[in-house]
């Protein structure tokens, strides 16, 4: 057996021929090897294998497994034939440049996968140019439902329309219960009757002051200020929350929305039905429309400040059948009261004179409690007040039984008011009761404040960005809608939100 059979088959330590005397020389490479244990020549032995490497275990591996000792599995097989000395060199060669042209191809298609396009990008990249597109939607009608309010209702059904930065009117309602809704420079109303007010969890001592007249709510009755929270300025940054952690969105299945073929996007807690988008991430429209959001606060929809709701969307052209209206919806609220502040003191009130013979002076102290929230930053509060006067007798009150005046917030104010009557009337001896009430709320606005409102709502109404606004222009409209991010924050999301659009 030859020593490169040795060397291949057994893994052993190759021979090395013997020196030949001198004079001599070896036989060249490929002739029969004389070999002193390996008897006659075998002129079918395959050549020398010039890349082996010496087995650094020597001849402890030697032996295959499962033959006798000093057989070898070589002798079992038929001997190859004698090839050239020149073919496997040229033969290894190619084997090394067909492994090198397989890497290549490999390399090559590697790449290629990294810039593909996944139908999560595709979705995500789609739901940035619906963003931007909503970002610049002079109003939008939502019609839908909020849950999970401070309020505590189970369920709010809204039909708002809403400007770009957060001017609205429309309707709340609970159950039949249906209160008229105004949303204006930061501000909201709600104007009802006592079934309105009752649903939406008014006590009946304060029922009375509160209806036919407009009501101005704090975020605490609804959790959240629906219009500048639903103003598309705002609301259209905040759909996909999870592209700051990197997190690829989700592709639900698609269904029909106001006769339209919709597919869900999900980004944290904000689903966001895309007009336009299939489920496998392509588009047949050009720019996506949202027809549908849906905010599940219990998924993690609160980092937005957003609260539960389910809002389908009907984007609107113009704004100009709602700032036409609002100028007449302005002007009363000239007697709006501020519910985010409660009046007590001693309003049942107190007889000066007792008993008071002909002419009653009652006195009331009232004092103020300003209910916590964000949106009050006020120095002086501004209230109005009406006293009855009831007896059995005929009592006629006095003309300050009824007007207004000032207070400091969390302070208090003393009333008067004279009430007359005759004291012929009441037998000698007979005592005749005579109850007084008060009844007192804190105005909303003063005349001051709601003329600076109609001139807001004039510079809302010819600052509404458009397609082909600039990035200023997005900046004013978001702090118009009350946004409170830093324009370095606001930038940085901006931005981001661009580039999302290109994939």
């Amino acid at each position: 057996m030859s020593d490169s059979g040795d060397r291949n088959e057994s893994g052993g330590q190759a021979d090395v021929p013997p020196n030949p005397p001198a004079g001599q020389q070896n036989p060249h490479w490929g002739a029969p090897q004389p070999h002193p244990y390996s008897g006659p020549p075998n002129y079918f032995a395959a050549p020398p294998n010039q890349y082996a490497q010496p087995n650094p275990y020597g001849g402890q591996f030697a032996q295959p497994y499962g033959y006798p000792a000093g057989q070898h599995p070589q002798q079992f097989h038929t001997p190859a034939p004698r090839r050239s000395s020149k073919k496997p060199i040229i033969i290894a060669a190619l084997a090394i440049l067909s492994v090198f042209a397989v890497g290549i191809t490999a390399v090559v298609v590697f790449a290629s996968d990294i810039g593909r396009s996944t139908p999560e990008r595709q979705a995500r990249s789609s739901l940035a140019t619906a963003q931007v597109g909503l970002l610049h939607t002079p109003a939008v009608r939502y019609v839908g439902t909020v849950t999970g309010t401070a309020l505590g209702s189970p369920t709010l059904n809204v039909d708002l329309i809403v400007s770009n930065v957060g001017d609205a009117t429309g309707t709340v309602s609970v159950g039949n219960a249906q209160l008229d809704y105004l949303g204006v420079g930061g501000k909201s109303f709600l104007e009802g009757d006592e079934n309105g007010w009752r649903a939406l969890g008014v006590t009946a001592d304060v029922v009375g002051s509160y209806t036919g007249r407009p009501i101005m709510i704090g975020p605490d009755l609804f959790g959240v200020d629906l219009a500048t929270t639903l103003a598309p300025a705002r609301l259209a940054l905040a759909l996909d929350p999870d592209a700051v952690r990197d997190k690829q969105v989700g592709i639900g299945t698609s269904m029909y929305i106001g006769g339209h073929e919709s597919t869900p996007v999900t980004s944290g807690g904000l689903t966001t039905y895309l007009r336009g988008l299939h489920e496998d991430g392509t588009t047949t429209e050009t720019g996506q429309i949202i027809a549908r959001i849906i905010s599940d606060e219990s998924f993690g929809a609160s980092q937005s400040d957003l609260p539960s709701f389910t809002l389908d969307t009907e984007y609107l052209a113009s704004a100009t059948t709602l700032y036409s209206e609002l100028p007449g919806r302005i002007d009363k609220l000239n007697k709006a009261v501020d519910s985010r502040v409660s009046v007590d003191g001693t309003l049942n009130g107190r007889f000066l004179e007792n008993p008071c013979m002909g002419v009653c002076t009652i006195e009331f102290t009232i004092r103020n409690t300003v209910k916590s929230t964000s949106d009050i930053r006020v120095t002086t509060l501004s209230y109005d007040h009406t006293i009855t006067v009831e007896s059995t007798v005929a009592i006629t009150t006095s003309p300050n039984c009824a007007g207004s005046g000032t207070m400091a917030p969390n302070g208090s104010a003393t009333i008067r008011c004279t009430a007359t009557y005759d004291p012929y009337q009441i037998p000698a001896g007979t005592t005749v009761p005579i109850n007084a009430y008060a009844q007192v709320s804190v105005r909303a606005l003063n005349p001051e404040q709601v003329s600076a409102l109609k001139t807001q709502i004039q510079g809302n109404q010819s600052s509404t960005p458009t397609a082909g606004a600039t990035i200023d222009d997005d900046w004013n409209a978001y702090t118009a809608s009350g946004g409170t991010l830093t324009k370095e924050a606001w930038t940085t999301e901006r931005t981001a939100l661009n580039d999302r659009t290109t994939g």
